[in-house]
């Protein structure tokens, strides 16, 4: 493969990178050693326990400090592409976008709405799980043959990213368990410990899925938008995270004006 200037070596760099990005930690000790990973000091250096109480008081028992930092070793990249400044963009993006997804957003509430994060486990609509026909994700076509529903299961939100549909659930699920059945025939796992369900976000937010960057990319400086995305308003700009998660309904109005959800998104970060 070649860039459009027939530059091989430079494109096998750019490849590279975004594959050591995506990469995971499958070490069996992950438990043991993840407090001395590089990028968990990294982002211990930046964001004590104490800050996370702050700023997150709201925040449901199973979303803890510990299970964080657990899942950012699980994802070496994270926090780990540049300073500590760099990783406060990175942590900044994630914080955001988590708490417009699964925060409280009272703001009735005494303590702001950016602070009232890693509030719900499960999504809204689906809280408790009633079984509702809306609450049922399950896609056709080639992506059903691939991570093929089951029965008797819903793939709705669950986890700070509320990890939804059967094909996300499915591709998660070989990449922490290394088959894709597990959370296919058992998705209620991604919520019933913090380590997992953080895991479920870290994976969502780090991992590429063509023809969008991830938002780790984003966040980093990793994403080079082409000509178009220029032409478009993308470029390595927290508005381009929002893009990969929930483009289609609220980055597109019909009156160009930009959508209330995004707003959130962007006054949290």
């Amino acid at each position: 493969m070649q860039d459009s200037n027939g530059n091989l070596s430079a494109l096998n760099a750019f490849m590279q990178q975004k594959f050591k990005s995506a990469a995971i930690y499958n070490g069996s000790d992950l438990k043991q050693v993840y407090l001395s990973r590089p990028n968990v000091q990294m982002v211990q250096s930046v964001l004590s326990q104490e800050q996370w109480n702050y700023l997150f008081p709201f925040a449901n028992q199973i979303y803890d400090y510990q299970s964080f930092l657990m899942a950012v070793a699980k994802f070496p990249a994270f926090c780990l592409e540049g300073d500590a400044n760099l990783c406060k963009r990175e942590l900044s993006t994630f914080f955001a976008q988590t708490t417009h997804e699964c925060g409280m957003e009272e703001s009735w509430q005494a303590i702001p709405t950016w602070r009232q994060g890693f509030y719900y486990i499960t999504e809204k609509a689906c809280t408790p799980q009633t079984g509702a026909p809306i609450c049922d994700y399950k896609s056709d076509g080639q992506s059903a043959i691939w991570w093929p529903p089951r029965s008797g299961v819903q793939y709705f939100g669950r986890g700070p990213f509320q990890l939804s549909w059967n094909y996300n659930y499915g591709q998660f699920s070989t990449a922490e368990f290394g088959d894709q059945n597990v959370l296919l025939a058992n998705p209620d796992l991604v919520g019933k410990d913090g380590y997992t369900a953080f895991s479920s976000a870290m994976w969502f937010y780090m991992t590429p899925q063509a023809p969008k960057p991830s938002m780790h990319e984003i966040a980093t400086k990793l994403y080079v938008p082409s000509a178009y995305d220029v032409s478009q308003g993308l470029g390595s700009v927290f508005g381009a995270t929002t893009m990969v998660i929930n483009g289609g309904l609220e980055c597109t109005t019909p009156d160009g004006q930009e959508n209330g959800n995004s707003q959130l998104r962007s006054s949290y970060y």
